[in-house]
């Protein structure tokens, strides 16, 4: 996957807008969603969730695969991440 950014796969026209869930599990209950997505928000509008487009595709596929017992969890930045939301 290399370093290039999620963003960066949207200049390509058959490449669809993509989204994929990880799961922030350092800061306490509940559980906070992390979505990694390779498009931008429009200007003034907010999602309910953190997450972004600036990240590695590497970085996004690391962290939405890290199931435990299966892979390690994955540190990114201060936050520690899991696959998905747990419910």
């Amino acid at each position: 996957m290399g370093s290039h950014l999620l963003v960066e796969t949207s200049r390509n026209p058959e490449c669809p807008k993509v989204a994929a869930v990880s799961t922030i599990v350092n800061r306490g209950t509940p559980l906070k969603a992390y979505v990694f997505r390779n498009y931008n928000l429009l200007p003034g509008v907010r999602s309910h969730y953190l997450g972004g487009c600036q990240h590695q595709l590497w970085q996004a596929i690391r962290a939405t695969s890290a199931a435990p017992g299966y892979f390690q969890e994955f540190t990114l930045g201060n936050d520690l991440h899991q696959t998905g939301m747990k419910i």
